[in-house]
């Protein structure tokens, strides 16, 4: 709940559905100034960070912008100041979205505007569109303002879906220009521009990429953060500093590490899920596939078990495997149980050789191979 600006004041927590309903929440919010992008279509939040800035009204009440940018946003003629508030007065406050698809969102805690650290006033107009499923500053954001809305209409080709059916079908950077002109259109353009700054590419097919929340296997790495700082205090490390400084200060703010990967290579993640219920089976072993499917391998690439199911046991669906497979460096973590196929065999080889007394590698396995051996130990043994 917050207030929101229509032609005066509203207190939404005086209000109930109804009377949202008959204000017509959607059609006269605050309207931001600038935007991102195609960050603009699926917009669902507005950022700032000053709680103290200055933000001045211009042409009408219910336009915004940072009162330090506006001479550089109109630095021939800028516009009359109506009045200002504060960045605090407009935390919570209800905006206008620039386009209405996911208007009903609102009533989830969309259009809103949140506060968010990495919103500067050096450019645009100090309200940042943000859309949480493709930035992961949005998303972090979007959590702890403890927002539950989601959208995502952008396929896995980085191509809009129909429900932004005025660009559907087209890439998000083909896109820009036609969502400019429907801005344009509608009167509430206020600048467009071009910024030459670095971007990824697929180094396979010179294709912009973009950033995009996707389901996700991870590993609780957060739980066990702490034992791990400590276990890395017993290592010794040469030089001293890049354990106490560059891995010491990577482990104080690890992170549940993502173990899934949308690819065809890799070990398959050895989960199983009803297609019909909840239930969830993590396979151990070939022979518990086995005992389990009837199906027995010692080829586990994924063209191999994605055909294998079973009955569930709690309903009537079938099992199926899902369909990530493991980050590579998962494997490499892994590297001192499997190469000698531990527990299954050679536990006593491995005891006598865990963990190991000399590892050599180069500066950049700190935060990777190290990385995952320290996990999967203190996941494992700890």
């Amino acid at each position: 709940t917050g207030t929101v600006l229509f032609d005066g004041h509203v207190d939404l927590t005086e209000l109930d559905e109804a009377d949202i309903a008959e204000l017509g929440i959607g059609r006269k919010f605050q309207k931001p100034t600038v935007f991102e992008s195609h960050i603009v279509a699926d917009n669902i939040l507005l950022a700032l960070k000053g709680r103290r800035d200055p933000f001045a009204s211009l042409f009408g009440a219910r336009n915004r912008i940072a009162r330090e940018r506006i001479e550089d946003v109109w630095p021939d003629e800028p516009p009359v100041i109506v009045s200002t508030a504060t960045g605090q007065e407009l935390l919570g406050v209800g905006y206008e979205p620039p386009f209405p698809h996911f208007i009903d969102e609102y009533a989830n805690g969309a259009f809103r505007v949140i506060p968010m650290d990495d919103v500067t006033t050096e450019d645009g107009s100090g309200l940042v569109h943000t859309a949480p499923a493709y930035g992961e500053a949005d998303f972090l954001a979007f959590r702890q303002a403890g927002i539950e809305v989601l959208v995502d209409p952008i396929d896995l080709e980085a191509r809009f879906t129909d429900e932004i059916p005025e660009v559907a079908g087209l890439h998000v950077k083909a896109a820009d220009p036609v969502l400019v002109r429907l801005l344009k259109d509608r009167g509430i353009l206020v600048h467009s521009g071009t910024i030459t700054h670095s971007s990824p590419f697929c180094w396979r097919t010179d294709t912009p990429l973009i950033y995009k929340a996707i389901p996700s296997w991870y590993v609780n790495v957060e739980a066990i953060r702490d034992r791990m700082v400590e276990l890395n205090e017993s290592i010794h490390w040469v030089p001293d500093y890049v354990g106490t400084r560059r891995f010491g200060n990577w482990l104080e703010d690890a992170r549940d590490y993502a173990i899934s990967r949308n690819r065809f290579w890799g070990t398959t993640i050895p989960i199983w899920e009803c297609d019909t219920c909840d239930e969830t089976v993590c396979v151990g072993s070939v022979d518990e596939l086995e005992s389990m499917s009837g199906f027995r391998t010692d080829d586990l690439h994924k063209h191999i078990l994605d055909p294998v199911t079973w009955s569930c046991s709690a309903c009537e669906g079938t099992m199926r495997r899902v369909p990530e497979v493991l980050d590579t460096w998962f494997d490499s973590g892994s590297m001192p149980y499997a190469q000698v196929h531990y527990p299954f065999e050679n536990k006593e080889r491995f005891e006598r050789g865990f963990p190991a007394n000399f590892i050599a590698e180069g500066l950049d396995q700190t935060r990777g191979w190290f990385y995952t051996l320290l996990i999967m130990s203190t996941g494992i043994f700890d």
